[in-house]
């Protein structure tokens, strides 16, 4: 199983202080894998016009997401600190849930059942320059797991990691271009390494998104779905062909860009 978390920057669609909330689903053909998620946070602006069109502004937003995909399950807290809304950092815990064998591996020869827990910092840029997009995101995840002299697979990026517990780096960059002020296209490079193991996997695919934004009117048509094909390479997968989807539902957008 592997986590869809490119994002890309499409609208400036802020609201103002308050509540947000989205739900959403995400699938990929290699690793295979369906997962179903929710977001909800409380934004509060500290500097500047949170507003839309706007950029020059500063947040911070507590939010939980949660994950569902069946066996393997995940809930997450965590802070965004935005000194500026394109860059900023988010630092969070989790604990995931596993009651069975998904992912690349199976279960008599590694640990992938039991919880896995730990914490994160993860790292935001987004900027825009006459339509060219980039969006970068570096994140380091503390992953505990279950005691064991066998690795254990962490579901979420399908690799393994040393017995008991691993670290996890992930570097992910978007670029593209805006081809109206709904519709995005690029190229996505995302590499992560469990530094122990290391183990590592590399996604290279062309992107495209089409993100609706109603201001917030009674229709409720608030929406972003994501697709995209490429190459993936892991350990057990020498450079297959993936193909991906993400769909999310805002009822209220978060503050930032988004």
């Amino acid at each position: 199983m592997f986590k869809v978390l490119f994002v890309l920057l499409l609208a400036s669609s802020v609201h103002a202080d308050g509540l947000d909330y989205k739900v959403g689903a995400e699938a990929r053909t290699i690793p295979q894998n369906a997962t179903l998620f929710a977001d909800g946070g409380y934004g509060y602006s500290v500097w500047g016009d949170a507003q839309p069109g706007k950029v020059f502004y500063g947040y911070i937003r507590p939010a939980v997401t949660l994950f569902a995909a069946g066996i393997v399950n995940a809930a997450d807290v965590h802070l965004d600190l935005y000194p500026i809304s394109f860059f900023g950092f988010t630092a969070g815990a989790f604990v995931d849930s596993r009651t069975g064998n998904v992912g690349s591996y199976q279960c008599s020869f590694v640990v992938c059942q039991g919880t896995v827990q730990g914490n994160y910092l993860k790292a935001r840029l987004l900027y825009e320059l006459a339509g060219v997009i980039f969006v970068g995101n570096a994140s380091w995840k503390n992953l505990q797991a279950p005691a064991s002299s066998q690795a254990f697979l962490d579901e979420w990026s399908d690799l393994l990691g040393n017995p008991g517990g691993d670290t996890l780096m992930i570097q992910d960059y978007v670029l593209g271009y805006r081809i109206d002020p709904q519709i995005f296209a690029g190229v996505d490079y995302r590499q992560q390494i469990m530094q122990g193991s290391r183990t590592n996997s590399v996604l290279l695919a062309a992107v495209a998104s089409y993100n609706h934004a109603d201001n917030h009117t009674d229709n409720h048509l608030d929406y972003k779905f994501t697709v995209g094909a490429g190459e993936y390479t892991d350990p057990t997968v020498a450079g297959n062909g993936v193909i991906f989807g993400r769909f999310e539902w805002f009822g209220l957008r978060a503050i930032g860009l988004n």
